[in-house]
């Protein structure tokens, strides 16, 4: 018995790196992949179509929801306060994007959102969303 605790001790650390090493290679992944979504979401130069973007943001996205899985834990990125808060306020940012867009092109008579314009309705939609957030949802939540 003794000879076999010793084995499955010598054992251990090499099991630990590879489990190390899987862990860091998953997370690598996984902010390639965030980082990928984000630009390719973001980015003011259409990189491809309109449906190839929706195809690739919802491949990615599942990928970055598998890669966190894999470590029967969400990964970093998945746990990030900052993605975290966006996910509790991203129904409220759902209500409110096309009510400000559709305002903003009215004002300013835009048939169509220049970049900064898109920014400034970004801007104003994510501050709407979370004064509905802290206000009536936590109200209504509590």
């Amino acid at each position: 018995d003794e000879a076999s605790d010793t084995t499955s001790h010598q054992e251990l650390p090499g099991k630990l790196e590879q489990s190390s090493c899987k862990k860091g290679i998953i997370h690598v992944c996984t902010i390639i992949l965030s980082l990928s979504l984000f630009g390719l979401t973001f980015s003011p130069i259409q990189l491809l179509f309109q449906q190839g973007i929706r195809l690739v943001a919802v491949v990615l996205t599942v990928a970055i929801i598998v890669t966190g899985r894999l470590e029967d834990r969400q990964s970093i990125f998945l746990s990030n306060r900052v993605i975290v808060h966006l996910g509790d306020i991203s129904y409220e940012v759902y209500l409110v994007h096309w009510p400000v867009i559709i305002m903003w092109k009215s004002y300013f008579d835009l048939p169509v959102l220049p970049f900064t314009d898109c920014l400034m309705c970004l801007m104003i939609t994510f501050l709407i969303s979370m004064c509905i957030h802290l206000t009536l949802e936590q109200m209504f939540i509590s």
